[in-house]
């Protein structure tokens, strides 16, 4: 369905589903409602609201695990890979459906979505299951967008041919960039301008370390002084 297939007799409510696990997925989000600001004015409303903190545990709980986590790697890697077998998630997702689909729904009946854009894999299966019990799937748009470049956890139904394989169709999926604010895609910079303002050497190239949104990973110790 495309957004023109909606309707345009009234402002349409744009839900995106997010969490704070890291800067990325928020980053996301936000640069997907300013791009709805820009392409669509007001014919478009879009929120974000803090979802899981809406939630009982583990939901409400995992931004402050994330964080534990990922400064202690191992743990993250058993949880990473423990998850990833398809039924593994498969079931736990559910258990965790089942038991917040309540408020989850409570939820969607407050903000009357017409489009629900999950960035963050938690954000998938349970609004789903939940608009399949109220029968809402044919309804209300849901829309994926991935934000990790690089091997996914297999929650995200993972990226283009690992999605292909595991059964979505072609026709669903869209192979992009990751969102980025307008500001980024619009601004008209020159390199040397901008080296001489940034006091720069101009002879020297300029090298981006990133380590996700929480800093993971221990970039500090790949500077070699």
């Amino acid at each position: 369905m495309e957004l023109a297939q909606i309707g345009a007799e009234r402002t349409k409510n744009v839900l995106i589903l997010m969490s704070d696990t890291g800067g990325g997925h928020r980053a996301s989000a936000e640069a997907i409602r300013d791009a709805f600001r820009i392409e669509f004015g007001d014919e478009y409303r879009v929120g974000l609201p803090r979802v899981c903190e809406r939630f009982g545990w583990p939901l409400n709980d995992m931004e402050r695990s994330y964080k534990f986590m990922v400064k202690h790697v191992q743990l993250w890697k058993v949880a990473f890979h423990s998850t990833s077998p398809r039924w593994v998630h498969n079931l736990y997702l559910a258990a965790i459906a089942a038991f917040h689909a309540k408020k989850m729904e409570a939820g969607l009946k407050k903000y009357k979505p017409d489009i629900i854009i999950g960035v963050h894999p938690l954000m998938q299966h349970i609004p789903l299951w939940v608009l399949k019990w109220q029968n809402l799937q044919k309804r209300v748009i849901f829309e994926t967008v991935i934000t990790d470049l690089g091997t996914c956890h297999p929650t995200w139904c993972e990226v283009s041919k690992r999605a292909s394989a595991d059964g979505l169709e072609p026709s669903r999926i869209r192979v992009f960039g990751l969102p980025i604010r307008p500001s980024f895609c619009r601004a008209v910079l020159v390199k040397d301008e901008l080296r001489k303002e940034l006091e720069m050497d101009p002879q020297l190239p300029a090298v981006l370390l990133m380590g996700g949104g929480e800093g993971m990973m221990g970039i500090d110790s790949l500077f070699l002084f």
